[in-house]
């Protein structure tokens, strides 16, 4: 057993590599934060600048737009009923 405590690293030891990785983990997560905000950053205002070359007066908006339906609001067709053919009466059957 004296042989397998001497390869497992010290507490030390142990705690400088746990601060090296997370250290690199939190410098990736910013680089990867960063780069995500200013992609972000130039993809709105190119977006911008599309809708505002495109009609100046126009008002272009990415949120949803949502209609609500109301009973008033629909309306219902029909056919018209078909003509019926009224049969003539004769004097003559009667």
């Amino acid at each position: 057993m004296g042989d397998f405590k001497s390869k497992l690293p010290d507490f030390s030891e142990l705690t400088s590599m746990t601060s090296k990785l997370f250290k690199d983990v939190k410098n990736s997560v910013s680089e990867i934060i960063a780069d995500y905000k200013k992609k972000r950053a130039e993809e709105e205002a190119k977006a911008k600048a599309e809708a505002e070359a495109a009609d100046p007066g126009e008002v272009v908006s990415s949120k949803p737009i949502v209609v609500e339906k109301k009973k008033e609001d629909i309306v219902e067709l029909k056919k018209p009923p078909a003509e019926k053919k009224v049969k003539k009466e004769t004097k003559e059957k009667k």
